[in-house]
């Protein structure tokens, strides 16, 4: 498939007008209106269209009634949905500083619905950004007090394997 009369980012970091080449689901190469090759194939009218690389999301909380601390894949389905459908193609949604055990439980989740392969239509879960819980008190921001605790690397490592 052909994506033809867009406007394609290049290696000077300007738009120029141009299209994409597609071969199933890659991007086969990209060229300017000046180097227009012939077409023997589907060819897609972008209309003036702005083609660019897919964003990273990585930090926010939520979205749209949703929050990646509410711990279900429900709600991180749909954030992704969202997200992708905003232009975004990976995230890495960020944690409150909670409690070590509810911490647990939501980065078990998200790796729960990792594993189970996400919907062609939603943003791939690529990480998660954590605030806290080993976070300064006097920078806490608008982090939870009570849930900050000193730097421990078993606790680390419980995260990490979960």
């Amino acid at each position: 498939m052909i994506i033809d009369n867009v406007y394609v980012y290049t290696p000077d970091k300007k738009f120029v007008k141009g299209g994409i080449i597609l071969k199933g689901e890659q991007i086969q190469a990209v060229y300017e209106a000046k180097d227009t090759p012939k077409f023997e194939e589907e060819v897609f009218d972008g209309n003036g269209a702005y083609a660019i690389p897919g964003l990273i999301d990585l930090h926010f909380h939520g979205c749209k009634g949703d929050d990646f601390c509410d711990g279900t894949k429900e709600a991180i389905a749909r954030i992704a949905e969202y997200e992708a459908s905003i232009g975004v193609t990976a995230i890495a949604p960020a944690t409150m500083t909670l409690p070590v055990e509810e911490l647990k439980q939501i980065l078990s989740v998200a790796a729960k619905y990792k594993k189970n392969g996400t919907s062609p239509k939603a943003a791939d879960l690529v990480g998660i950004n954590m605030e806290g819980p080993f976070i300064s008190k006097v920078k806490k921001g608008a982090q939870d007090e009570r849930n900050i605790i000193p730097c421990n690397v078993e606790i680390a490592e419980q995260f990490l394997e979960t």
